[in-house]
């Protein structure tokens, strides 16, 4: 995941699945037993990703914060520096949607 601000730095969180098996969709937030939640490797948080497949595609169509996390960002003059200059922080429950590109 990433934020930009008009080019002059950004934010970049990477997270990890947690998830241990290669099993069908589980339909809970248990993070030990589902393949579609993912974990922040830096800080605390988790998302889960809700995926559309194809025979030769896979996309992303939705992401769910199962926790609070923060998004942190090196912005301006003084994220050029190095420093992180802003916080975000998304709620738990929040869930961002995308549209389908593909049928």
């Amino acid at each position: 995941m990433s934020i930009d601000k008009n080019h002059g730095g950004f934010s970049w969180e990477w997270f990890s699945q947690s998830g241990n098996c290669n099993c069908d969709k589980v339909n809970s937030h248990d993070k030990t037993n589902d393949p579609d939640v993912y974990q922040k490797l830096q800080g605390s948080g988790a998302i889960k990703i809700e995926f559309i497949e194809g025979k030769n595609w896979k996309e992303i169509i939705s992401f769910e914060f199962l926790e609070d996390i923060t998004m942190r960002g090196n912005l301006g003059f003084f994220g050029s520096l190095g420093g992180e200059t802003h916080h975000i922080v998304i709620k738990k429950g929040s869930v961002f949607s995308f549209k389908k590109i593909q049928e």
